[in-house]
C-alpha cells in the first residue's frame, strides 16, 4: 500500500511497548514491524506511525520508513 505523507502521524524513535486490546494487532506483531523497517533505515532515515485520516479507505494504520521527506516502505499493523 501506497502510504501518502499526509498519514503520517508521530516519529517512533523507540520500539512500541505499548499494547491496546481495542487496535487488533498483538504487540508482538507490532514490534517486529517497527524492528523490520529499522533494519532496512540508512543514515538520517526515519521511522514513523501512520493512520488514514478518513474512513472512505478503510482502516489502515502501522510504520513507514521515511528518507529525506518521503514514504521509501510502510508495514500495516491494522
Amino acid at each position: 500500500m501506497k502510504v501518502p505523507i499526509e498519514w503520517l502521524v508521530q516519529r517512533v524513535d523507540e520500539p512500541p511497548t505499548s499494547y491496546n486490546p481495542r487496535e487488533g494487532s498483538s504487540p508482538l506483531r507490532i514490534r517486529m514491524a517497527w524492528q523490520k523497517l529499522k533494519s532496512r533505515a540508512h543514515g538520517q532515515d526515519e521511522i514513523w506511525a501512520y493512520a488514514n485520516p478518513s474512513d472512505r479507505h478503510g482502516r489502515h494504520q502501522g510504520f513507514a520508513l521515511v528518507r529525506e521527506g518521503v514514504v521509501i516502505e510502510a508495514i500495516e499493523v491494522d
